[in-house]
């Protein structure tokens, strides 16, 4: 990163749906983003000076690949989820420290699983499970997330039996 590369903090999620739902979650996504914003300017805030971010693609399908024998990449956000065939990827940017971003978030993340029950997937290298006390620290969502992936974790925990990539939880 460059001395004067923008710094931001990205809510980032994989909405999986079916084709003809695109539409319908990208506006419900939208107008959620639209109205919390509207609350929290009522109430004399404004936690998120960006954007919300999206694009819409394929899931992911290892016969795409053309490789004889290729499987799925089992931390991929994007992987299918109960035969979802569109990722609707959305960032919701703000800069650090803004006022009131942690609590934006937070109630924006608790609306997420609402709608999308089963239908999410965090974006690794974004913020996700935020509670006040900012990103990875909501417990409710860090469960829901590790039950989504324990089958790689047992994978993992069967190809790496020492121990020699994992870390402790504060390493």
């Amino acid at each position: 990163m460059q001395h004067d590369t923008l710094r931001v903090v990205s809510l980032a999620y994989a909405v999986h749906v079916q084709r003809d739902g695109v539409q319908e979650a990208i506006h419900a996504l939208a107008e959620q983003f639209d109205r919390r914003l509207h609350e929290y300017a009522q109430a004399g805030h404004d936690p998120i000076n960006s954007c919300l971010e999206m694009r819409v693609t394929d899931v992911d399908r290892e016969e795409a690949l053309g490789i004889p024998g290729a499987v799925p990449a089992m931390l991929s956000a994007g992987l299918p989820i109960n035969g979802s065939e569109r990722v609707i990827w959305f960032d919701v940017v703000t800069t650090p420290g803004m006022p009131m971003a942690w609590q934006f978030y937070a109630d924006f993340e608790v609306w997420l699983w609402q709608r999308f029950p089963g239908s999410l997937r965090p974006e690794w290298s974004k913020a996700w499970a935020i509670s006040l006390d900012g990103p990875w620290t909501d417990e409710s969502v860090l469960a829901r997330v590790r039950e989504a992936i324990r089958p790689a974790v047992e994978v993992w925990d069967r190809l790496d039996n020492r121990g020699v990539y994992g870390s402790t939880p504060n390493g």
